[in-house]
């Protein structure tokens, strides 16, 4: 294998690589490490992993994994967020594997996820790690059906020329971050 996965329980410096993964089609977050150690780091209800893969020293890609308990002490294991440059199979399922692993190393209960858009990671979950069910299911029952959408309501002006809001292909967001979509 030429990369090597690494985990940390808060920001380390190979996690300033992140705004090199970002899409250039896609409306990012900005996960700066000032903004992770606050939102993610100092977080008082939940406890989080942060599962790098690096090459080189480089980092090529991370998966944030989180763990809250519920009121019955279920502890309920997500995988919260992630970045990957590699579309390589064999990489997305050593990040993968490694996040699993940490989430079970922590006391995981239960794990969800939720519904990546990139097939080869989606694949990846689905054949190789044994994620079985429909990941489209929750919120198709949710909506009737009915497709999901995000309605944009102010857009700076620079974004505009090279981004359509109105394109949901061009929007990429998680649960840890959903409270500030």
């Amino acid at each position: 294998q030429a990369w090597r996965i690494q985990t940390s329980d808060k920001v380390v410096e190979p996690l300033d690589g992140l705004s090199q993964l970002y899409h250039e089609d896609r409306i990012e977050l900005d996960r700066s490490l000032s903004y992770l150690e606050w939102r993610i780091d100092r977080h008082p209800g939940h406890e989080y992993r942060y599962v790098m893969c690096l090459q080189d020293d480089k980092l090529i890609g991370y998966v944030l994994v989180g763990l809250s308990t519920w009121n019955n002490e279920l502890r309920v294991g997500q995988i919260v967020d992630y970045l990957m440059e590699c579309g390589n199979a064999d990489c997305i399922f050593d990040m993968f594997d490694g996040a699993i692993l940490e989430l079970l190393n922590m006391g995981c209960d239960m794990l969800s996820i939720w519904a990546p858009a990139d097939e080869t990671i989606r694949d990846t979950l689905k054949r190789f790690l044994g994620f079985r069910s429909s990941f489209d299911f929750p919120l198709r029952l949710a909506f009737g059906g009915r497709t999901n959408w995000l309605v944009a309501r102010e857009l700076n002006e620079s974004l505009s020329d090279y981004l359509c809001i109105h394109d949901p292909d061009a929007w990429r967001l998680t649960s840890a971050f959903s409270d500030l979509a």
